[in-house]
């Protein structure tokens, strides 16, 4: 029950961020704290990187529906998040802490989330009960 919840959780945190990146991409690249440092603002990668968002949640949801099914899914869902998170700890390790709003934002809207994901993917399933 709590498994399904936090999956529930990541579902609906990656697709209103997927959502948003790719219905609105220039006012997600203006108005998410960092992300205008990382360069210069890009339409078409801002809304392909909204789509694997979208996918990503897609497949939690999926997951949280089907637990027992779904296992390699959830796998596969939590690994995009978790590389991508990976990629900013390697970026602060070079370049060091974002300032301010942006270290909170990466911390609870990059890490935190593909560490739970993770987490959630490697931990294994209960059996279910059988009737």
């Amino acid at each position: 029950m709590i498994r399904s919840g936090l999956l529930f959780v990541m579902a609906f945190i990656y697709a209103l961020n997927g959502a948003r990146m790719a219905i609105d991409p220039e006012g997600w690249y203006a108005h998410t704290p960092g992300v205008s440092g990382t360069g210069p603002f890009n339409n078409h990668f801002i809304t392909d990187i909204g789509f694997i968002y979208l996918t990503v949640a897609f497949a939690f949801a999926y997951a949280a529906i089907r637990p027992a099914q779904t296992k390699a899914l959830l796998i596969f869902a939590a690994l995009w998040p978790l590389l991508h998170a990976l990629f900013h700890l390697s970026e602060w390790m070079h370049h060091g802490l974002p300032d301010g709003l942006a270290l909170w934002t990466e911390s609870l809207g990059v890490i935190l989330p593909s560490a739970l994901g993770a987490i959630l993917a490697a931990t294994p399933l209960k059996p279910a009960p059988q009737e």
